[in-house]
């Protein structure tokens, strides 16, 4: 790893106007740059979904074991919610290419 460079006093004032300048262009975007808490790596994240998973399955293996079925169904809640929120953001790199969508004549607005 390379040593850390601070910024010059130009660099850090161009720095602070294109942060005010996304500030006001997108609030939202800008809000969710600016998260306090350091960026979930994906490992990290694959991670704790495969642990919530596994709790989830011991639940609804319980709730098999002592015949009671709505203890299996919230293990089983608890396994789907796990497996949507760590595969919601993946992108896969196969399966889709980058086709060129032809532009068609007539009105481009």
């Amino acid at each position: 790893m390379g040593a850390v460079v601070p910024l010059s006093e130009f660099e850090q004032r161009e720095l602070d106007s294109i942060a005010q300048g996304l500030e006001q262009d997108d609030p939202r975007l800008a809000a969710l740059l600016n998260r306090n808490g350091p960026p979930s790596s994906l490992r990290t994240r694959l991670g704790r979904g495969l642990v919530f998973f596994m709790a989830g399955l011991c639940v609804l293996v319980l709730g098999l074991v002592v015949r009671a079925p709505f203890i299996g169904v919230t293990g089983f809640a608890v396994m789907s919610v796990a497996g949507y929120w760590t595969t919601k953001d993946l992108r896969w790199p196969f399966g889709r290419s980058k086709r060129q969508v032809p532009q068609l004549e007539g009105n481009n607005e």
